[in-house]
């Protein structure tokens, strides 16, 4: 019998468990540097939302859209794209 074979029923609970965690990671909003400015760009989105002059300023900004926007997370990024920090939302 072929190993990589899964029967419908697991294959169904794989499914929901996916879209399931889909859900959760959708809504956050990323706050990072990007040249002399603190960019926020929502997920999914290919524009920048808008730029700060402070690193604050952005995360004051974005906790403001995530609360008007029912978003879960804002993530915080240094300028090589590494996490430094998530705020929850909520």
């Amino acid at each position: 019998m072929n190993a990589n074979f899964i029967k419908a029923e697991d294959r169904t609970k794989l499914n929901r468990w996916l879209r399931a965690s889909a859900k959760l990671n959708q809504h956050r909003i990323f706050v990072f540097p990007i040249n002399d400015y603190w960019g926020i760009k929502f997920e999914g989105s290919k524009r920048l939302y808008r730029k700060y002059r402070d690193k604050s300023e952005a995360i004051k900004e974005a906790k403001k859209q995530a609360t008007k926007r029912h978003s879960r997370k804002i993530i915080v990024q240094n300028d090589l794209g590494l996490i430094t920090s998530e705020i929850s939302a909520n």
